[in-house]
C-alpha cells in the first residue's frame, strides 16, 4: 500500500511539473514576445505536452511511465536538436541568434540529455523492467532493450547539437557525442545479460570495458581514418582517447584482479 502510494505521488508531481512547465511558457510567451522568449516558450511547452500526454495514456506504475517515455524523451531531444540546426541556417524562418541558437537552449539540452542519459542506464540494468512493453513495443524492443535506440538517439542529438555550435560549446557537444557512443554500445551488453547469470556485475564491466576500448581505438584511430584531416573531431578524439584508455585499464583491472586473489 505504502509503494502504491509513493507512486501515485510520484505520478502526480510529474504532472505537476508538467502543468508549472506548460503555464511557465504560456507567460513568457505573452510577458516577452521577442523571439528569444517565443522559442524558449514553445520548447517548454512541446516538453509539458509531452509529459501530460503520458499521463493521459495512463502510463502506470512510474516504472512503466519511465520505459515508456524513454524513446520519446530521447526523441525529444534530437527533434529540437534538428530543429535548432534548421533554425541556424535559416531554413525555418527563425533568427538563428534570437532563437534556438541561444545560451537557454544548449543548457536545457544538456540537462535534459544528463537526466534521459541516467533513466537510460536504470533501465539497461533494472531487471524489473524485464517483460515491459512485450507484444507491442515497437521493433521488437521490449523491456531493458528499448534503452539502446534511446542511447543512440541520444549521440545523435549531440552530434548534431555539435553541428550547430561553436566555441566551448562545439568541444562539450563534442565529447558529450563521444561519452554517448559509449552509453549505446555498453546498454546494448547490459540489455542483454539476463538476471540468471552467475555474476551480472562481471558481465556488466566486461561490457563496459569493451565499450570504453572501442570508443578509444574509434577516437583515437578510427576518426582521423574517416574524417578528413584537420576536422576539430579529430582533435578532440585525441584528447579524450587518453581518458578512454585509463578508463578501460582500470576496468580490466578490476575484473582481472579479483580472479588473480582468488587463485593465490
Amino acid at each position: 500500500m505504502i509503494t502504491e502510494l509513493s507512486l501515485n505521488l510520484s505520478k502526480l508531481g510529474v504532472g505537476v511539473a508538467a502543468f508549472v512547465l506548460i503555464v511557465f511558457a504560456i507567460g513568457i510567451h505573452c510577458v516577452r514576445r521577442t523571439a528569444r522568449f517565443r522559442s524558449m516558450g514553445i520548447y517548454g511547452a512541446a516538453w509539458g505536452l509531452l509529459m501530460l500526454a503520458q499521463i493521459f495514456r495512463n502510463a502506470s506504475p512510474v516504472r512503466f511511465y519511465i520505459w515508456s517515455g524513454l524513446a520519446e524523451w530521447s526523441g525529444f531531444l534530437l527533434g529540437a536538436a534538428i530543429v535548432g540546426w534548421l533554425a541556424r541556417r535559416r531554413r525555418l524562418g527563425l533568427d538563428p541568434e534570437a532563437g534556438f541558437h541561444n545560451r537557454w537552449f544548449m543548457i536545457a539540452q544538456a540537462i535534459g540529455m544528463g537526466v534521459v542519459a541516467s533513466l537510460i542506464g536504470w533501465v539497461a540494468t533494472d531487471f524489473g523492467f524485464d517483460g515491459m512493453g512485450v507484444g507491442f513495443a515497437l521493433l521488437g524492443l521490449s523491456g531493458r532493450a528499448c534503452a539502446c535506440p534511446s542511447a543512440l538517439m541520444l549521440v545523435g542529438a549531440s552530434i548534431v547539437m555539435a553541428w550547430q555550435s561553436t566555441g566551448c560549446w562545439r568541444s562539450a557537444w563534442q565529447f558529450t557525442a563521444m561519452a554517448a557512443g559509449i552509453l549505446f554500445t555498453t546498454t546494448v551488453g547490459w540489455s542483454g545479460i539476463q538476471s540468471s547469470a552467475v555474476d551480472v556485475g562481471l558481465g556488466r564491466r566486461t561490457s563496459l570495458m569493451i565499450s570504453t576500448g572501442m570508443m578509444t581505438m574509434m577516437t583515437w584511430i578510427g576518426l582521423p581514418r574517416i574524417l578528413p584531416t584537420g576536422s576539430d573531431w579529430i582533435r578532440r578524439g585525441r584528447q579524450v582517447a587518453p581518458l578512454f584508455a585509463v578508463m578501460a585499464l582500470l576496468l580490466l583491472a578490476a575484473i582481472l584482479l579479483p580472479k588473480i586473489w582468488l587463485s593465490l
